[in-house]
This record gives structure tokens, C-alpha cells and sequence, in this order.
């Protein structure tokens, strides 16, 4: 299905107004005609039921999902037209749950939360320069706003294999002998084979 900044392609339940429980708190995605549709607690068409995906006009990834019986469920994930990931949410069958992350224009995570029954639950972290700032919810409610954290600056790792050069003339004199009797343990291994 095209729209003027976008491309769709998804999947309908074909049956029309098909026996599907409705809950009135959750949103149900549906399509009439050439149009997908968003109600809450009702639909009015075709539910969407399975792979959905939306993609730019140039044909990058913009959207990717998956509706059972109008619901979203599973993994959800958007990009931006740059194909930089934005959002990755769970769903399980029409209520957000488990980790959500989102991410700024160059992939760097911003925040990072937790659901529980379509609430924020647990520590949910928000990234920022060089603290982490840690909120607890539970059941929706904020319990406690903790003490931003510092991050460390990475340390950089240096390549063991590589051995670092002698920089005292004892290490020097010490490098150049041990470099002397594996060149005569060479030579004697030589000497033997003849």
C-alpha cells in the first residue's frame, strides 16, 4: 500500500469483523479500504495479522512489527530513513512489555526501559554525556529518582602480542642477548640436521 511518504506491506485477518475478543483499553490497528486505521477498544475492517513493514520511497526500512488479530505483539523496531536504528519495543499482544530502548540520530542509546503490563516497572536508565540517570518505577509510578551515575572513561586497551620496545640500555643489552642464544640454539639445531 503506498502513501505519500511511505510504503506499507502487511497482512489482514480476512475475516471481516471476525469474532476477535476486544478489550476497550487496548489499540487495535485495522484496515478499510486503502487506509490502516488505529481504535482504541474497537475496529471497523480487516485486522492486521502478522508481518507489517514500512518503507521510505527510496525503499529503506522505516518500521518493523508484527500484529496478531489487530494487536502488536513481539519485537517492534524503527529506523530513521538513514537506516540509523531509533526504537526497540516489545509487545505481547497489544500491551508494551519487557525492555524498550531508544536511540538518537548517530545509535547512541538514550534511554532504556522496562514495562510490566503496559506501565514503566523497574529502573529505567537515561543516557546523557558522560552520566547515566537511573528513575525506579513501579506500576507506572516513579519511586525514586536515583543519584545520577558517572561513567568511567574507557580505558584504551593496549595490543599484548605486541612486545613494547626496550627504552633502558639494560633492557636493550637484556633483548640483545636473549636475541644471541636463540640464534645459537638456531645454528646448533642447523649444525645437527647436516
Amino acid at each position: 500500500m503506498n502513501y505519500q511518504d511511505s510504503i506499507l506491506q502487511f497482512s489482514v485477518n480476512t475475516l471481516k469483523n471476525s469474532k476477535a475478543k476486544i478489550d476497550i483499553n487496548l489499540s487495535y490497528y485495522w484496515l478499510n479500504v486503502d487506509k490502516v486505521n488505529m481504535n482504541v477498544g474497537g475496529y471497523g475492517g480487516y485486522l492486521l495479522h502478522g508481518s507489517y513493514l514500512v518503507y521510505d520511497h527510496e525503499k529503506h526500512l522505516l518500521t518493523e512489527g508484527f500484529f496478531i488479530n489487530g494487536l502488536k505483539s513481539g519485537v517492534w523496531k524503527k529506523w530513521s530513513s538513514a537506516g540509523q536504528l531509533k526504537l526497540v519495543e516489545n509487545w505481547d499482544n497489544g500491551i508494551k512489555e519487557g525492555n524498550e530502548i531508544v536511540y538518537d540520530g548517530k545509535g547512541n542509546k538514550l534511554n532504556s526501559n522496562n514495562y510490566r503490563k503496559g506501565k514503566l516497572d523497574g529502573l529505567c536508565y537515561c543516557y546523557a554525556n558522560d552520566s547515566t540517570k537511573i528513575l525506579k518505577y513501579k506500576d507506572g509510578k516513579l519511586l525514586k529518582d536515583l543519584e545520577p551515575k558517572k561513567v568511567a572513561p574507557v580505558k584504551k586497551v593496549e595490543n599484548k602480542s605486541k612486545p613494547k620496545p626496550p627504552t633502558t640500555d639494560k633492557e636493550k643489552s637484556k633483548n640483545k642477548s636473549s636475541d644471541d642464544k636463540k640464534a645459537d640454539k638456531n645454528t646448533k639445531a642447523t649444525s645437527k640436521k647436516s
